[in-house]
């Protein structure tokens, strides 16, 4: 109709022009035009997941020209879809997954990289999802050493903490696997020590660190070394195990046979030295670097506990510590203390457990003269974080939001959405990727300006069976890049990427005039990173870890942390 024919004349028809951040033409340099109405080539540079977070921002705005720094828009989409594939490695759309995503293919693409550490992936959602702003001031980060002789009496008059403010809570000691608080929960021959107050202005100090040698019944106690807060080793044992002893790990604990030859003090003898340490000091705090190892090897439970792997964390998420993801004392003392620990030489090996017990009082006696801040990530100190769909309805008041996945996947979105009064997000579960394409068609069949979130988990979801992971324990970085093309089901593998690669053109056929389908592909969550990082706790437990695991688990996180965002624009 001529009604018709004039609002189609009013539309303006989407396109993305991708800018390479290093100011050269793409097409300049010989790439291929990306398919499907997207313009210009890869970008140079990596892109970072919250790039993708950013993107649904601005498409998101209904505004022209919404710049991003390495990509604008021609007009707003009528409807976008952000599609989740969890699994896909940038790698994997090269040329050995040609014939199995052929659609995927096609799409303009580029690397993104996740969060993670040199030996972990973390969880992409909060990072996609959660969109944080600039950290806040911090206290300077210098390096000046707390050192050793400063005493109680440095602790009361020039530091900004007392020692009772990093004291490790009871869910932390709990969470963190300390012998139970509680003296009627004890393990059976485990000595309870009661915490008392403190008699003087601040609380004494005592550093403590063990070495473990190999057992037929897994590692115990050779030798223990305590430091007062003057720096003096007042304790400095070594242990006799009640069991054979299968491997002194001498590279480690620098115990050998000879040192222990003519040893009698038992593990009960050496619990009760340090017990009687404590009780002779009322308040003392145990200082020490994962302190839990160093309890369950004496068989002492006592909860007036510092532990450095806690008050200079790794990780903290939503202002907790995560417990599980820790900083080495020995990474922690070069960074804070400019000092050089647990090196090995001709003349000495293994750790020397007087030594790591000073470096870990140093670095409390540090944190306590500069404040609660010193030591902390920067994702300590975020102001408060802004989700996704808080920025999308705070500059379009008139959007809405549809997410469609499974039941999980919708309530981990939705129900944080609704807390935050945002009716407007809806959620659709699923059972299976071929109602998540169904669900998604209905929604957007009316064309009116939305945004729909949807996941299809069935390649994560094949991946995370131990069946397809690499039959060697973290094969070399050669072999760990070929995933997900890995272990005893290839053809399932293959199988998932083709129904994924269906589902996602699917989505795409589905899609009204003029809208934008952006993939991204997540590879955060990798199961098999997950198995390495368990294993890798139990072979370190058993002396059993070496340097050239570290290399190949850092190698398997780096290719986890990669992923792929790709987009197509429709003009039917």
């Amino acid at each position: 109709s001529e009604e018709e024919t004039s609002a189609a004349k009013n539309v303006k028809q989407v396109s993305v022009t991708v800018h390479d951040v290093h100011g050269s033409s793409a097409r300049a340099r010989g790439r291929p035009a990306a398919k499907y109405h997207i313009l210009g080539g890869l970008p140079q540079k990596q892109l970072q997941l919250a790039s993708v977070a950013n993107l649904m921002v601005q498409l998101s705005v209904r505004k022209l020209s919404a710049n991003l720094q390495w990509a604008s828009l021609s007009a707003c989409p009528s409807v976008q879809v952000l599609l989740l594939i969890p699994g896909i490695s940038f790698e994997a759309m090269g040329s050995d997954a040609e014939s199995h995503m052929p659609f995927l293919r096609q799409l303009w693409r580029a690397p993104v990289r996740g969060p993670g550490s040199q030996d972990a992936a973390h969880d992409p959602m909060p990072v996609l999802f959660h969109r944080q702003q600039r950290p806040r001031r911090r206290d300077d980060e210098s390096t000046t050493n707390a050192t050793s002789g400063a005493g109680a009496s440095f602790v009361s008059r020039v530091t900004k903490l007392q020692p009772e403010s990093l004291l490790m809570s009871r869910q932390q000691l709990v969470g963190q696997g300390f012998p139970s608080p509680d003296e009627d929960d004890q393990p059976e021959g485990y000595r309870f020590v009661p915490a008392l107050p403190p008699t003087g202005p601040s609380a004494p100090l005592l550093a403590i660190d063990c070495e473990m040698c190999e057992t037929a019944e897994g590692p115990k106690l050779t030798r223990v070394a305590v430091v007062d807060d003057d720096g003096n080793v007042i304790l400095d044992e070594l242990v006799k195990p009640s069991l054979p002893i299968v491997d002194y790990v001498t590279r480690f604990s620098g115990i050998t046979k000879q040192m222990l030859a003519n040893v009698t003090t038992t593990v009960e003898e050496a619990r009760d030295h340090v017990a009687e340490l404590i009780a002779a000091r009322p308040g003392a705090v145990l200082v020490g670097h994962s302190v839990e190892n160093d309890m369950h090897s004496l068989q002492l439970s006592y909860s007036r506990v510092i532990d450095t792997s806690v008050v200079y964390p790794r990780e903290v998420v939503d202002g907790v510590v995560n417990l599980r993801a820790k900083h080495s004392l020995r990474f922690l003392a070069t960074r804070y203390l400019h000092r050089r620990i647990q090196h090995r030489s001709d003349d000495a090996q293994g750790h020397c457990p007087a030594e790591d017990a000073q470096a870990a009082l140093d670095l409390v006696k540090l944190k306590l003269l500069r404040g609660q801040k010193h030591g902390m990530p920067d994702s300590a100190f975020l102001d408060t974080q802004e989700s996704l769909f808080q920025a999308l309805f705070r500059r379009n008041n008139e959007a809405s939001v549809d997410v469609v996945g499974s039941q999980v996947f919708v309530d981990n979105l939705v129900l944080p959405a609704q807390s935050a009064d945002l009716p407007q997000v809806r959620g659709h579960s699923t059972t299976s990727d071929e109602e998540t394409v169904a669900a998604v068609a209905a929604v957007v069949e009316n064309d009116s300006p939305r945004l729909v979130v949807a996941e299809l988990h069935q390649v994560a979801d094949v991946l995370s069976d131990p069946a397809t992971f690499p039959t060697t324990f973290l094969p070399p970085s050669e072999e760990a890049t070929r995933a997900p093309f890995i272990g005893d089901k290839g053809d399932e593998v293959v199988d998932a990427l083709r129904s994924a690669d269906k589902a996602a053109r699917d989505i795409y056929e589905s899609l009204p005039p003029n809208s934008i389908l952006v993939v991204s592909t997540l590879r955060g969550h990798d199961a098999y990173l997950k198995y390495c990082q368990t294993v890798k706790e139990e072979m370190e437990a058993s002396y059993s870890w070496s340097q050239t695991h570290t290399e190949r688990l850092r190698a398997l996180a780096n290719t986890c942390r990669e992923s792929a965002l790709m987009m197509a624009v429709t003009r039917k």
